[in-house]
């Protein structure tokens, strides 16, 4: 409660975000604290609410229960991308499949969080002709009226656009778009393919779900 004080909330804010903050503790295995850092830090820099908590928690339970990354990498991914995304009025769900896909390639906490900050800001900026890498292949970063198109359609649309690349074709499209540092990043993505990032992007499990799910996986080692 004293996090969420500090970040701002409200009494009533903080007795409505309480019950996301425990579930998404108790499914995730982190401590209450640093859950509670988390989505306190993760909704403010995405410009949601305290009512969001528990969509929060369903949303990043199920992440980590579908992807090979943690509630704690997320959160320390979030710490580089989630004002920028929120800029963008990125979706938590969208930027989420992004860093898990990403996880799935060992891209995890803040090498995705910055590499997807990355891609973004040079897509959005056109810095070195990255928007104009993509526009070529069809994909569009922008609406026509200057609003950006969400996240994961301009994600799948790209990776179907690669998907019939070569490996140099593939590389040099990833060097324009997200520079030499954060490259490896969007070819996590692009080399998974859409479907690897749809599958994250769906509707989350309840967290209750995802309990149960880890449970049985204990259970499966003899823990």
């Amino acid at each position: 409660m004293g996090y969420m004080a500090l970040a701002g909330f409200d009494t009533n804010e903080i007795l409505e975000s309480t019950s996301g903050m425990l579930s998404l503790a108790s499914a995730s295995g982190e401590d209450l604290a640093t859950v509670t850092d988390i989505l306190t830090d993760s909704m403010t820099g995405f410009g949601d609410s305290a009512s969001d908590a528990s969509r929060y928690a369903d949303v990043l339970s199920t992440v980590q229960a579908k992807s090979n990354t943690t509630v704690g990498d997320l959160g320390e991914a979030f710490t580089y991308v989630s004002s920028l995304a929120g800029t963008y009025k990125y979706s938590l769900e969208d930027v989420s499949a992004a860093l898990g896909t990403m996880a799935n390639a060992g891209v995890k906490g803040s090498m995705a969080g910055t590499s997807l900050s990355s891609i973004i800001t040079r897509l959005g900026t056109n810095t070195s002709g990255a928007r104009d890498a993509i526009e070529a292949l069809g994909v569009q970063f922008y609406n026509q009226d200057g609003t950006a198109r969400s996240l994961g359609d301009v994600i799948t649309d790209l990776c179907d656009a690669t998907s019939g690349m070569d490996v140099e074709q593939k590389a040099a499209l990833a060097s324009t778009v997200a520079g030499a540092e954060a490259q490896k990043g969007l070819l996590a993505i692009l080399n998974q393919g859409s479907g690897a990032y749809t599958d994250l992007q769906e509707k989350p499990f309840p967290v209750i779900w995802v309990e149960a799910v880890l449970c049985v996986r204990l259970m499966m080692a003899g823990v």
